[in-house]
């Protein structure tokens, strides 16, 4: 087993995780630049408020057990590009289920006028930030 990662590789999944990440952030900003007003207003009579809160929850535990799940039945022994291959199956399906949640909740800001749902997409970007892929956390799930 090499114990070196090929940065090209890293490379790669770095860039499709940025690129998840700035479609998120281009879309906000496209949704908060075409807005004529905010309000900050989380109705409870609005479903769609609920949905959202519920498919971000959902989404991020969602990703991580798939994402575990994925890892988990592989051997310690695999070789380090199989290894590779399987995580960034993984962490692209992870940031997925991630980046819907975050999406929706740009949607029905753009209908509703919400700025919580800004401030919960906000968050799940802090979360997608927070598992950007490097050498030595792709290490630890070695």
């Amino acid at each position: 087993m090499r114990k070196k990662l090929d940065p090209n590789k890293l490379k790669v999944l770095q860039l499709i995780h940025v690129s998840l990440m700035a479609g998120v952030v281009l879309f906000t900003g496209f949704v908060i630049y075409t807005s004529e007003e905010f309000t900050f207003d989380f109705d409870l009579h609005e479903p769609f408020n609920w949905v959202a809160v519920f498919l971000a929850v959902v989404g991020y535990f969602m990703g991580v057990t798939l994402f575990n799940k994925a890892l988990s039945t592989m051997e310690r022994t695999t070789d380090i590009d199989v290894f590779f291959e399987r995580f960034m199956t993984a962490h692209i399906i992870r940031m997925a289920f991630l980046e819907g949640p975050a999406l929706f909740s740009v949607v029905v800001c753009m209908m509703t006028n919400s700025q919580f749902l800004l401030i919960l997409t906000g968050f799940i970007l802090v979360i997608m930030y927070a598992y950007f892929p490097t050498e030595d956390k792709i290490a630890g799930y070695m």
